[in-house]
């Protein structure tokens, strides 16, 4: 009886704490990082945040490995990492926020900009280096 209560038990502890995936990881950084900028008015719901950020980072993921399937070579890559800090790049990928089925563009912060650049670079890498 002791045994299959420690087995179960054991089971149990390891399902918890299985890794995560690369844009999971990326994405839980990224909100954990930000989630303290924002009006103390309004409570961020973290993990659904996290949750809703996974596809993005998903994305840059999917985009690292299949630059390094198509057989483009580091420097190429590096080229890629460049774009996405540059303004063009931040201009386009925008920031909007949602409060109550409204959706609102919001100013551009550096350190949530440096933030954001950091982990899809780091995601990109990931995918191209196939972690």
């Amino acid at each position: 009886m002791k045994k299959t209560l420690t087995i179960a038990l054991s089971l149990a502890l390891c399902a918890c704490t299985t890794a995560k995936t690369s844009p999971q990881q990326h994405a839980r950084h990224y909100i954990f990082a930000t989630s303290h900028d924002s009006d103390p008015q309004f409570r961020m719901l973290v993990a659904d945040s996290i949750k809703n950020a996974v596809p993005m980072f998903d994305y840059f993921y999917q985009l690292g490995k299949e630059d390094k399937q198509a057989g483009r070579d580091r420097a190429t890559a590096d080229q890629r990492i460049a774009y996405f800090h540059t303004d063009e790049f931040l201009t386009r990928a925008g920031r909007t926020s949602q409060f109550i089925n409204h959706t609102y563009q919001e100013g551009r912060d550096k350190r949530n900009e440096q933030i954001f650049v950091q982990e899809i670079t780091g995601a990109y890498w990931d995918g191209y280096e196939g972690r």
